[in-house]
């Protein structure tokens, strides 16, 4: 059940993704280089159980090509897993998304959301490498 409810989350971060997408059309096989990112992500010292993590180029640093992102399971997480997609290296937008992981609804797929989406701006390099993640306690 937990990878069919996925599935709900995934299209509606692909309809998010799409609109700021289509600049980018034009890179295929021949456009930017691409490399996968992995690494943990924590809150209030604890593994995020369930979630998204999304890599957008930032566009006000001069940085473009398409966006990479990642699920979030038990605290890790990897562009290369599942339906993830690698992102070009630069600076960027990272941004999560994290939940319980517990109860799954159709309009919660991935359980009760733990925070407000996090972001932080990060310079990824320009080759495979590893990102983990603190997302700040709000409440603090």
């Amino acid at each position: 059940m937990f990878r069919r409810s996925s599935r709900v989350l995934w299209a509606t971060l692909f309809a998010a993704v799409s609109c700021g997408a289509l600049p980018l059309a034009g890179c295929g096989p021949s456009g930017p280089a691409q490399f996968h990112v992995s690494g943990q992500v924590t809150w209030q010292g604890k593994p995020v159980p369930a979630g998204m993590v999304l890599f957008s180029p930032d566009v006000r640093k001069g940085n473009s090509g398409p966006q990479g992102y990642a699920e979030i399971h038990n605290g890790q997480y990897s562009t290369r897993e599942g339906e993830g997609r690698a992102t070009v290296g630069g600076p960027h937008i990272v941004s999560v998304i994290g939940f319980d992981g517990q109860n799954p609804t159709e309009e919660s797929p991935h359980g009760r959301r733990l925070f407000p989406e996090y972001q932080m701006e990060y310079d990824l390099p320009e080759s495979q490498g590893t990102l983990d993640i603190v997302v700040p306690d709000a409440r603090q």
